[in-house]
C-alpha cells in the first residue's frame, strides 16, 4: 500500500516566520543601549587622557627656567641661560669694561666717564629682566613665545637695572660744555682823526654746547648701556652788530671857501673830508664781512673850491702857480710796502710834463728790483696772493689816476685791479705790473705840469701843479651797477657852480675776492687837497681806457686793454689784468 508523505501547511510556515521576526526584534533593541554606554566611556577616557597630557605639558613649561632664545643684554647673548648663569655672564662681560661715552664736536672729542659712586649695574636684576621676556602667567603661551624668539633678536632694555646719579652726570655734561665753550670776541672799531680813517676788525662768534639738549642723550646712553658716540654741534652767539653812523657824522665835514669881509679881513678856506665809501655801503660791508676780517674806511681830503689866492689874485707860484689836483691815500703800516711806496714816489716827484707829453708809470718808476731797494710785499697773481718785490705800488698809480681825472687829463692807458681796493673810490684805481701792465696819461693842457709825489702822515700824496686856465670845479662820483661793477662819472662846473658837462668815464669790472682772504691790509682812503669841490666817492670797478691815445680827456673802456707804445726801449707785451686784494695792497710790482 503506498506510503503517504505529509506536506507542511501554509499556516505552519507563517508561524515559524513570525517567531524569527520576534527574535530579530529583540536583538536590535539590546545593541543600541550598549553602544551609548560604550561611547560615554570612551569620551570619559579621552577627556581624562587629554587633561593628563595638558597637565604634563604645562608642568614641563612651568618648570622651564631658561631665558628664551635670541635674547641679549647690552650686547651679551644670554639665550638658554638661567638667571644665575645670566647674571654671572653679564658680570664677567663687564668686569673689565670702561663705561664711557664720547661727545663728538666739530673740533674736538670729549669723553664722559662717570665714577663708581655715580654709576653701577645690578646684574641679577638685569638677568631677571631677560628671564621675564616672553613669559606670562599662562604657561601654555610659552611655546609660541619661544618659537617667536627664535626668529627675532631681542635686546633687553636694562635701564631699570642701571643706577645713574643724574645730578652728577648733569654736572659732568656742564663741565664738558665749559671746556668747549668760547667767549664772544666783540667787533673792534678804531678811528684815527689824524689820518681820517676807520678800521673795523670783525669779532669772532662765541660757541657753546646745548647742555639741555645733550644731557638726555647722555643719560639714555648710560642707562641703556648703548654708549654710542653722540654728535654735537656748537651753538654760536654772534658779536653785537656794529654800524658807523656816529663816526661818519663826526669825521665828515664840508670844505669852507675862503672869503674877504667888507672890512678887508681875509679868511683862508678850510678843507673838508668826505667818505670814500658811502655810509650805507660801509654798514653793508660790515654786516656781510667774515669773522676776523679787517675793513678800512677812509675819508678823502677835499679842498675849498675858492682859495684866498683866487680872491686876491696872488698866485705866487712861479711857472706852476695853481694846484690842479691833489690826493692823499692812506697806506698800511707795513715796512716793506711803505718803502716800495717811498721809492716809487721818489722817482715820480719833480716830474715835469710839457704839453703833449705822455707819462708812463713803468718808464718813470722803472723795474722794481732788489738792487734799487724794493722789498717784498703782498701782490695778487691770478687770484693767489704771494710776496713779490715792489708789492703795493699800485697805490701810487691809483692816486695818480684819481688826480688825472680831477685835472681833466687825457688817459692813454689804464687797467683796474682784479679785486676791489678801498684806498680810492671804487672804479678810480689803476694797476701796474712790470713787463705787462702800465698806466699812461697825457698832458693835454696848454701849460706844463709839475708832479709832486711824497709820503707824509701815513698817506701817499700826489699833487699836480700848473696854470689853471679852465677855472673848472670837478667832482667825481660812481654808480654801483652790481656787486663788482661800477661806472664813474665826472661833473664839471664853472666857478659859479653851473654844470658845464657830465663825462661818463666808463665801467670797471672786478672779481669776487677769494675766500679765505689773506691777512688783510687796511686800505686807506684818499685824502684830497685839491682846489676842486668835493666828490663823494663810491666804490666802482673797471673803466679800462682805450690803449691808444685819443684827443678826448676821458678814457674809453676796452674789453682787453693792451698797452700803447711808449718811449720804452722794448715793446710791451699784451697786458694781463693784475689781481689785487680788496682791503689789502694791490697786486703791483
Amino acid at each position: 500500500m503506498p506510503q503517504k508523505h505529509s506536506t507542511p501547511s501554509r499556516s505552519g510556515r507563517s508561524t515559524q516566520a513570525g517567531r524569527e521576526a520576534q527574535r530579530a526584534g529583540r536583538k536590535k533593541k539590546m545593541p543600541g543601549y550598549k553602544k551609548g554606554m560604550i561611547i560615554l566611556l570612551v569620551l570619559l577616557f579621552l577627556t581624562t587622557a587629554a587633561i593628563a597630557g595638558l597637565l604634563a605639558y604645562a608642568n614641563h613649561y612651568q618648570n622651564y627656567n631658561q631665558i628664551l632664545p635670541n635674547v641679549y643684554v647690552a650686547g651679551v647673548d644670554v639665550s638658554g641661560m638661567n638667571q644665575e648663569e645670566a647674571a654671572k655672564a653679564l658680570k664677567e662681560a663687564f668686569s673689565d669694561k670702561s663705561f664711557s661715552l664720547d661727545l663728538v664736536l666739530p673740533d674736538q672729542t670729549l669723553r664722559l666717564s662717570p665714577s663708581e659712586d655715580s654709576f653701577s649695574i645690578d646684574y641679577e636684576k638685569a638677568a631677571a629682566l631677560a628671564y621675564q621676556y616672553g613669559r606670562s602667567r599662562n604657561p601654555l603661551k610659552l611655546p609660541a613665545a619661544i618659537q617667536a624668539a627664535r626668529i627675532h633678536r631681542e635686546d633687553i632694555d636694562i635701564s631699570a637695572a642701571v643706577y645713574v646719579d643724574e645730578n652728577a652726570l648733569y654736572r659732568m655734561v656742564q663741565n664738558a660744555a665749559e671746556k668747549c665753550s668760547r667767549a664772544v670776541s666783540p667787533t673792534q672799531v678804531e678811528s684815527d682823526y689824524e689820518t681820517r680813517s676807520i678800521m673795523v676788525t670783525m669779532g669772532q662768534p662765541g660757541t657753546t654746547m646745548d647742555v639741555e639738549a645733550v644731557f638726555p642723550l647722555v643719560l639714555e646712553g648710560f642707562q641703556k648701556l648703548t654708549l654710542d658716540d653722540i654728535q654735537v654741534d656748537y651753538i654760536e652767539k654772534a658779536p653785537e652788530p656794529v654800524t658807523l653812523d656816529a663816526l661818519y657824522e663826526e669825521m665828515t665835514s664840508e670844505p669852507v671857501d675862503a672869503y674877504i669881509t667888507e672890512a678887508g679881513e681875509e679868511h683862508e678856506g678850510e678843507k673838508g673830508y668826505v667818505p670814500s665809501v658811502p655810509l650805507e655801503e660801509a654798514n653793508a660791508q660790515i654786516a656781510t664781512a667774515s669773522w676776523g676780517e679787517i675793513l678800512m674806511f677812509e675819508f678823502v681830503e677835499q679842498m675849498p673850491s675858492v682859495m684866498l689866492s683866487d680872491l686876491t689874485g696872488d698866485k705866487d707860484g712861479g711857472e706852476y702857480p695853481d694846484l690842479l689836483a691833489s690826493l692823499g691815500t692812506v697806506y698800511v703800516a707795513d715796512a716793506g710796502r711803505t718803502e716800495n711806496l717811498r721809492l716809487a714816489c721818489e722817482r715820480i716827484n719833480g716830474t715835469i710834463l710839457q704839453p703833449g707829453d705822455v707819462f708812463s708809470f713803468n718808464e718813470v718808476v722803472g723795474q722794481r728790483t732788489a738792487e734799487k731797494g724794493y722789498q717784498e710785499a703782498t701782490v695778487y697773481v691770478s687770484g693767489d696772493s704771494e710776496k713779490q718785490l715792489g708789492g703795493g705800488i699800485c697805490q701810487v698809480a691809483s692816486t695818480l689816476y684819481y688826480c688825472c681825472l680831477k685835472a681833466e687829463l687825457e688817459i692813454v692807458h689804464r687797467e683796474p685791479h682784479m679785486f676791489l681796493v678801498s684806498y680810492v673810490p671804487y672804479g678810480m684805481d689803476a694797476t701796474v705790473y712790470w713787463g705787462s701792465v702800465d698806466y699812461r696819461f697825457r698832458n693835454n693842457l696848454e701849460d706844463p705840469i709839475l708832479i709832486n709825489a711824497y709820503l707824509a702822515d701815513g698817506r701817499c700824496y700826489i699833487e699836480f701843479h700848473g696854470t689853471d686856465r679852465l677855472g673848472h670845479i670837478v667832482e667825481l662820483d660812481n654808480e654801483k651797477l652790481s656787486e663788482y661793477r661800477y661806472r664813474v662819472y665826472r661833473y664839471v662846473y664853472d666857478r659859479e657852480y653851473n654844470l658845464i658837462r657830465t663825462d661818463d668815464l666808463g665801467i670797471s669790472q672786478y672779481s669776487p675776492h677769494p675766500e679765505p682772504s689773506p691777512s688783510p691790509e687796511p686800505t686807506p682812503e684818499p685824502e684830497e687837497p685839491s682846489p676842486e669841490p668835493s666828490e663823494e666817492p663810491t666804490p666802482t670797478p673797471t673803466p679800462t681806457p682805450t690803449p691808444t691815445p685819443t684827443p678826448t680827456p676821458t678814457p674809453t673802456p676796452t674789453p682787453t686793454p693792451t698797452p700803447v707804445p711808449s718811449s720804452e726801449p722794448a715793446p710791451e707785451p699784451e697786458p694781463t689784468p693784475e689781481p689785487e686784494p680788496v682791503p689789502i695792497p694791490d697786486p703791483d710790482q
